[in-house]
């Protein structure tokens, strides 16, 4: 029933693993211990060979080589077999022998539970005195001030999660050291609405920190904010308050005299804080007046050598010979640098190959990355997908190859993007060949996207951690894929932005994918409308109804689509489904998913306006 995952990095844990098989042995429940050694001195490794408890229970995994504290929980966490899963760190006491059962008894309540640190009462060495107090003032709260805010207080120092849970929400694997992975699993838990509880069951943290080493770690993840895109992210600047504060700063005018501070002070503000009384005021004031001193250019070459794209741009293409050259020379000619283009070749039969070929000869350089590749399979989704696994941008920009960019369209996205707080999703507008401005509206709302869609899969730059989130495109979906895909966006997006103005140019021509029979492919989009009825049943029970209303009104679109068609029989079955599908509680739709096929099905157009009314 329950899998104990504990990563160990030098520490004994022969005390621990004792503690633990004592309170399982009195409750009957299976378990089972999951321990995995991140590269602890040889010494440390020896002293916990010969003193754990040789126990079926326990099992030693071998990871093969350093990970990391957030790679090595993924790890543990992947390997766990049972229904829930208890992190705990390594350098912790069990001082409640109700701690296990105390867990057991909540697991009803929330799909998360947190079950909080302590630090003991007497005072450490005063080498080790700094950890100590930050503990007990910053992190040592009862669970009734941590449910306040429960996903900004999570901590993976203590708590159970469900392994379904688990495998949708993961520890950012960019996290070696010490800082901040466990805000971004609570903003994670956050944005799939994962039920969280905070519970008074807590460890004791016995593995304090040197003074000095303390203030070196706290050092080395103030840098982290300024070389991680993930720390420009609104959802991030809101849930650290450091962050906050430098935020207040830039804008200010005070981070010139927060230098000054730095430079001058910083060496009596260290000597303070490890010396018998520090101030947590006074270590906010030395990491914040630190993270005002540094120039964020110079950290992010230190992490990264070479500059890493703002944005990658993917292109697929099949069969695009006569119109790749014009988009081609837009993304060339935009006003970004470094660029990364990716072109995808999705088993093209012309001489689409070849104009990429020659494309990237003669402009690939330094700044500007062109990647060719082959996707065997079939399919924009497919060749979309191959094209962001290999992306190394912190945004990604889909684009399709008959389309063509305006010359600053990458420039105005840098303006937003570039900076901290920027959104994850971010959606332009675009004309038709013919001078059509599109989208017609511009709300955020996955049921508004049913009724007339505003997110498309060439209108949008994404932050790569919401696709993380959201999921890739659907490859088995062949029509509608961008709806649904959109939908989904939509519905994980936390932070969004429009930018209201047409910043590239879509061509309509006669082969394109639009110009099919709806009747043709009556299956195809029935198949994406199943797809994003799925997405909705994964929603919380209180959003379903209006988004399944809002599915009813697109079902009638299409049954509306294919009666003009002449597929009448079809189209009615439709209309009657969507009818029946009606929430108990949207009932009073009735009579506009009436008037809408009455309407449209005689070739009336622009009735989305009335529903889009409706459901706002």
């Amino acid at each position: 029933m329950l899998s104990v995952c504990i990563p160990v990095y030098n520490q004994p844990v022969a005390p621990l693993l004792k503690a633990l098989l004592a309170q399982f042995s009195t409750l009957g429940q299976s378990f089972e211990i999951l321990l995995a050694d991140d590269c602890s001195t040889p010494e440390i490794q020896r002293m916990n060979a010969a003193d754990c408890p040789d126990d079926s229970h326990i099992h030693w995994l071998q990871p093969g080589g350093k990970m990391g504290r957030a790679a090595l929980r993924n790890f543990l966490g992947d390997a766990a077999q049972y229904e829930w899963i208890l992190f705990m760190d390594c350098d912790v006491l069990i001082d409640n022998q109700e701690y296990i059962n105390n867990y057991l008894k909540h697991f009803p309540q929330a799909d998360v539970l947190v079950g909080g640190c302590a630090y003991q009462a007497t005072p450490p060495a005063a080498d080790r005195l700094l950890r100590w107090s930050y503990g007990r003032q910053r992190e040592m709260r009862p669970a009734e001030l941590r449910n306040q805010h429960p996903y900004a207080s999570f901590s993976s120092f203590n708590f159970c999660i469900k392994k379904e849970v688990f495998r949708r929400c993961r520890f950012d694997v960019d996290f070696h050291d010490y800082g901040h992975e466990d805000t971004l699993f609570g903003l994670q838990l956050q944005a799939f609405a994962i039920s969280v509880l905070h519970i008074d069951n807590p460890l004791i943290h016995t593995g304090l920190t040197e003074n000095a080493a303390y203030l070196s770690q706290s050092l080395e993840a103030v840098r982290k904010f300024l070389c991680q895109p993930v720390f420009r992210q609104a959802e991030t600047i809101a849930a650290i308050k450091i962050l906050r504060w430098y935020q207040y700063c830039c804008r200010w005018g005070l981070k010139p005299l927060l230098r000054g501070l730095w430079n001058g002070f910083h060496p009596s503000m260290a000597w303070q804080l490890c010396g018998p009384a520090p101030k947590m005021r006074l270590f906010d004031l030395y990491r914040l007046s630190y993270l005002c001193s540094l120039d964020p250019q110079v950290v992010g070459q230190e992490y990264g050598g070479k500059e890493v794209p703002l944005i990658s741009v993917i292109v697929p293409y099949y069969n695009r010979e006569a119109c790749l050259p014009a988009c081609l020379e837009s993304i060339r000619i935009q006003r970004l640098r470094p660029l990364e283009l990716i072109l995808v070749d999705n088993c093209s039969q012309d001489g689409s190959a070849a104009v990429c070929r020659q494309f990237q000869q003669a402009n690939q350089s330094d700044d500007f990355r062109i990647v060719l590749l082959e996707e065997p399979r079939q399919g924009a989704c497919k060749a979309r997908n191959a094209g962001l696994k290999a992306a190394s941008g912190q945004y990604v920009l889909c684009f399709d190859s008959d389309d063509v960019m305006r010359r600053d369209y990458l420039k105005r996205l840098r303006r937003i993007l570039g900076h901290m707080g920027a959104p994850q999703l971010l959606a332009c507008r675009f004309r038709t060949d013919r001078g059509q401005l599109l989208p017609k509206h511009m709300r955020f709302d996955a049921a508004q996207q049913l009724i007339d869609p505003v997110v498309m899969t060439h209108n949008v730059c994404l932050r790569r951690s919401l696709l993380d989130t959201a999921g890739c495109w659907n490859e088995r979906l062949d029509r509608w894929q961008d709806l649904e895909f959109g939908f989904r966006l939509l519905l994980h997006a936390s932070s969004k932005r429009w930018i209201n103005e047409a910043l590239y140019t879509v061509n309509t021509s006669a082969d394109a994918i639009s110009a099919r029979s709806w009747s043709d492919d009556a299956d195809k989009l029935l198949a994406s409308l199943e797809a994003i009825r799925q997405d909705i049943a994964a929603q919380p029970e209180a959003e379903r109804p209006r988004l399944t209303a809002a599915w009813c009104f697109k079902l009638v679109s299409l049954a509306a689509s294919l009666y003009r068609e002449d597929a009448c029989h079809r189209a009615d079955d439709l209309y009657c489904q969507a009818l029946s599908s009606l929430p108990d509680s949207h009932k009073k739709y009735r009579l506009l998913l009436a008037a809408h096929y009455g309407y449209t099905k005689r070739g009336g157009r622009g009735f989305w306006r009335l529903a889009a009314a409706a459901f706002h």
